[in-house]
């Protein structure tokens, strides 16, 4: 080993990881961009609470998985923390050190905290917006959030995995807003209209909106109905899209930063 140059530990990659996330315009850019999706993604929730009365379940839900903007707020977390070149200093050097499946896992745990506190923000925000304005009982939360929390993390972890395999800022920030926000829904709407609505189920942005939602018991008002074979089509489909980026994401990763 070169003089000067000594191995370094999980607990020293991880050290270098979470010193980009603290303060700074990153920060604000990635909290406003989460606060700004959830307060516009709530407002539909809010008329359609108000105006059709769902189940106190259903409406948390709803809430949480259509209202808060999480996704929008960890697609520019990766994006501009992983995508961006911004490893300089000595964190740069335990980073590096690593190898291959350690700095994609020392970044995949940096970002699902991340993810975590952003899940829990958007989703209370979204809930205190629909119980206030809406005015219908709410029901079921822990369990709403929880499975939002848990959720998102696995999307904070896709996300990783595109972005060390596309090594570009833009490509992942723009996946990870317009696919589930824009492309997703015409496709859907597509699918509706030649009477295929089921093929919806394999999109990965829905597949995990839709898997959220089933905690939601009981007919529903405002979510889409149940299908029969959603308890075992949708872990499956996350399941397979999960495998699949972190197949690549690996191979790419091996390949050195």
């Amino acid at each position: 080993m070169r003089r000067g140059v000594h191995p370094v530990g999980w607990r020293a990659a991880m050290g270098s990881e979470l010193l980009r996330l603290r303060g700074g315009r990153r920060a604000l850019a990635i909290g406003a961009s989460a606060v700004v999706a959830t307060l516009v993604a709530t407002a539909p929730v809010v008329l359609l609470a108000s105006t059709l009365a769902p189940g106190p379940a259903e409406a948390a839900a709803a809430a949480v998985h259509r209202g808060s903007g999480a996704h929008v707020g960890v697609a520019v977390a990766v994006g501009l923390l992983v995508g961006a070149d911004h490893r300089h200093g000595t964190a740069t050097l335990g980073w590096l050190q690593l190898g291959g499946h350690g700095r994609l896992a020392a970044v995949a745990a940096g970002q699902a905290l991340l993810a975590v506190l952003l899940a829990t923000a958007s989703a209370s925000i979204a809930l205190l917006l629909v119980a206030s304005l809406a005015g219908v009982p709410l029901d079921g939360i822990p369990l709403a959030l929880g499975v939002h929390v848990a959720l998102t993390v696995l999307w904070s972890a896709w996300l990783v995995c595109l972005v060390t395999v596309t090594r570009s800022t833009l490509v992942t920030i723009a996946c990870g807003v317009l696919v589930p926000a824009v492309l997703e829904p015409a496709i859907s709407g597509s699918l509706a209209m030649v009477g295929a609505a089921g093929v919806q189920r394999l999109l990965p942005g829905t597949a995990l909106r839709m898997l959220g939602e089933l905690a939601a018991p009981g007919d529903r008002v405002v979510l889409a109905a149940v299908d029969p074979v959603d308890p075992v089509l949708l872990p499956a489909v996350v399941g397979c899209w999960t495998l699949l980026l972190a197949i690549l994401a690996l191979r790419r990763a091996l390949r050195g930063p």
